[in-house]
């Protein structure tokens, strides 16, 4: 049985209606005790724990994480940078409210959980982010992150996602990023997921399965660097949008992609 019907969800609850104040990391780890690992793959409402109107999903923090590399010059010191912006909605994590379940390491040392750093001088920031909770929705998670060089998302877990939307969208300055792990079955939302990144030269998304995605609009808008991007698995069976998907990406630019519907967008 999941832990939306045991008694201490229950009692859980019963302490929400009657406490505004924030809830415990305490009363978080003792209600997602209860969700059976062997059901964690099932997405259902019997392993989604609902806290404060919000809904999550136990994972392995091992296996749940966010590395990014900022190299900063001088024009960017004191000034306070994202590390990642988050966007929610009432079916997603809201790690505003669970600070405190997840840990921040700058260079391999753990800092006090923030959502912005202030840099004190010039220099490569390697930052590391891990959580408890599965993300369903990574809407705008690394928006506007200009000065963000790379980023490591080969272990993080995307098996739950539904809305990608602007997910890197205004990363100018990025020049590296892994996905080679990505599980995209469940998505249905991409537009704009890669716009305005502008220093990308390579892009391999060969693990995306897009058969759910309904809307590819400006996914690649302004990805004027790409030189090179594989899409061979994308497959436009559901999609009902994707104008200006390719709109200022080089026409030189070598595309791999069995789909012709998508294609004839370049």
């Amino acid at each position: 049985m999941g832990c939306c019907g045991s008694s201490d969800t229950k009692e859980l609850n019963t302490r929400e209606k009657s406490n505004t104040n924030r809830i415990s990391t305490e009363e978080i780890e003792n209600a997602l005790g209860n969700i059976e690992k062997e059901n964690v793959n099932n997405v259902n409402s019997q392993n989604v724990l609902k806290l404060a109107g919000n809904e999550y999903m136990r994972t392995d923090p091992e296996k749940n994480f966010v590395e990014s590399s900022f190299n900063i010059t001088a024009e960017y010191t004191n000034k306070g940078t994202a590390i990642m912006n988050y966007n929610h909605d009432s079916k997603s994590i809201n790690l505003r409210e669970i600070r405190d379940f997840c840990d921040l390491y700058l260079n391999n040392e753990k800092i006090n959980f923030n959502f912005e750093y202030n840099f004190p001088k010039e220099g490569k920031y390697n930052f590391k982010l891990t959580y408890k909770c599965a993300l369903l929705n990574t809407s705008n998670m690394f928006f506007n992150c200009k000065t963000l060089l790379t980023l490591d998302l080969s272990n993080f877990d995307s098996s739950y996602v539904k809305n990608m939307g602007s997910m890197f969208y205004g990363c100018r300055n990025l020049q590296k990023i892994n996905l080679s792990n990505f599980k995209t079955d469940n998505v249905t939302y991409m537009s704009n997921m890669f716009a305005y990144c502008i220093s990308l030269t390579e892009l391999d998304l060969s693990s995306f399965n897009t058969i759910n995605v309904t809307n590819m609009g400006n996914m690649f808008q302004d990805c004027s660097s790409l030189i090179s991007l594989n899409i061979q698995n994308f497959n436009s069976k559901n999609i009902t949008f994707m104008n200006n998907m390719f709109s200022g990406v080089n026409k030189k630019c070598k595309i791999i992609c069995n789909d012709q519907k998508i294609l004839s967008q370049f």
